[in-house]
């Protein structure tokens, strides 16, 4: 599962974040987790430069791993 990083929310994982993103194992699912800065009180271009990166960094993160379907 890949999620980005939000202010108050809790992906499992307590790594450090290396190269903009850490993983682990939570409850039996490999989480990846992006260091975006997101929130709510963004404006509706910072939010949407922010999925942009997010869906971005995903697509060259699927391309680049070895998954199990």
């Amino acid at each position: 599962m890949v999620c980005g990083s939000y202010h108050g929310g809790v992906s499992g994982l307590n790594g450090k974040f290396v190269g903009g993103k850490r993983q682990g194992v939570v409850e039996g699912i490999k989480v990846v987790e992006f260091k975006l800065a997101y929130s709510n009180y963004q404006n509706f271009l910072q939010r949407s430069w922010i999925f942009f990166c997010f869906a971005f960094r995903s697509v060259v993160f699927a391309l680049n791993t070895p998954c199990d379907l």
